[in-house]
């Protein structure tokens, strides 16, 4: 998902942190990018970063169901989050559908 989020001087850190605080329900924050450099976790701290992250929750058990989507959803709106846009990662035939992020 893209959130939009400027708070903090853009610290990847205190973001991070912050989704972490929403992970539930068969869903856990992966990782976070910013202009498609991993800043979190484990970034470096002289990444340049903007306004727009990419946020990858992942499954903690094996399938996710659309209410688990729509209550992290939820929780993050709860939590003062704009997420600005969802994308699903599907797989096909157990083979990966979707691009991995750097580090991945």
């Amino acid at each position: 998902m893209l959130i939009d989020w400027d708070a903090s001087d853009r610290d990847p850190e205190v973001i991070g942190k912050g989704l972490e605080a929403e992970n539930g329900e068969g869903l856990a924050l992966k990782m976070i990018t910013n202009r498609g450099v991993k800043v979190y976790p484990e970034g470096q701290p002289e990444t340049f970063t903007t306004d727009h992250w990419r946020c990858r929750f992942t499954a903690t058990d094996e399938k996710v169901t659309y209410q688990q989507v729509l209550s992290l959803l939820n929780r993050l709106d709860k939590a003062k989050f704009d997420v600005i846009k969802t994308e699903h990662l599907y797989t096909f035939g157990g083979e990966r559908g979707y691009s991995l992020g750097q580090g991945e």
